[in-house]
């Protein structure tokens, strides 16, 4: 009887992946996609505020705010913790994002 080939004896390092190799282009294409389409969901979510909702909550933005990155409600949410010091033309933008 002849002893078995090295060659035909499978490794247990080749089937340590659990994703088969096919599978792998997709999900690099998927994450991509993800990854591109993620600042155009954000965006989309954001609130719009106007230049003139942005003129009245900008001195309480200087003064309460001025560390807090845009995105996300973020200033909205800042400008509420300090809903009682500011200025009354801005607490009626940050009512009106509520």
């Amino acid at each position: 009887m002849a002893a078995p080939s090295l060659y035909s004896q499978r490794s247990p390092v080749q089937n340590s992946n659990p994703l088969k190799p096919a599978a792998l282009p997709m999900t690099r294409i998927f994450l991509c996609t993800a990854a591109l389409m993620l600042p155009m969901l954000t965006s989309a979510l954001a609130q719009e505020i106007t230049a003139s909702e942005r003129a009245a909550c900008q001195v309480d933005y200087d003064k309460y705010c001025k560390g807090t990155f845009p995105g996300g409600g973020r200033i909205i949410r800042c400008l509420s913790s300090h809903y009682g010091n500011l200025a009354d033309a801005c607490k009626k933008v940050v009512d009106s994002k509520k």
